[in-house]
């Protein structure tokens, strides 16, 4: 994945909403045809250690929000399990936040350094939530990057089920 400044993004596609994933307090409500990118805190600086955070996406009715992950610099332990990961999780059927006890319809974890190309992307029925874990860096992985993935709310029957 290729290292994109945020700022450039603002540049580039002014039309494109940028959020940082830890900075919402209420939901990200998406409109009709819009297009823009979630990042992790401090993108493209150095992510912090120990983040916990995660933002709630609604759709407009009727919508899907395509995913597609650009960058992704996140600390993998020696035996290739996640020690930092980005989920996201999606539940069409679930319209109210306060059930929060239903089983997810579709469930990703992504986690890896930007050196192992990770590749995602999927249309997804929402709402979707999109979370960020980090723990401890050691001194070794301290300039990580974290994560920048953008979005596209897509219209009729453009949805990938799970």
């Amino acid at each position: 994945a290729i290292l994109i400044h945020v700022l450039p993004l603002i540049h580039f596609f002014p039309g494109k909403m940028i959020h940082n994933i830890c900075d919402q307090q209420n939901d990200i409500q998406l409109e009709p045809d819009s297009q823009g990118f979630i990042h992790s805190p401090n993108f493209p600086g150095e992510l912090g250690d120990e983040i916990s955070c995660s933002s709630k996406i609604r759709q407009p009715e009727g919508c899907g929000i395509r995913f597609k992950l650009l960058h992704m610099d996140l600390q993998t332990a020696q035996n290739f399990r996640c020690s930092d990961y980005l989920r996201i999780t999606a539940n069409p059927f679930d319209k109210d936040s306060s059930r929060s006890h239903q089983v997810p319809y579709h469930n990703k974890t992504l986690c890896g350094f930007k050196e192992y190309d990770i590749q995602y992307e999927e249309t997804l029925l929402g709402p979707v939530e999109v979370s960020l874990f980090t723990s401890f860096h050691a001194e070794t992985y301290s300039a990580l990057t974290g994560f920048l993935l953008e979005y596209t709310v897509t219209a009729g029957k453009n949805h990938q089920h799970i």
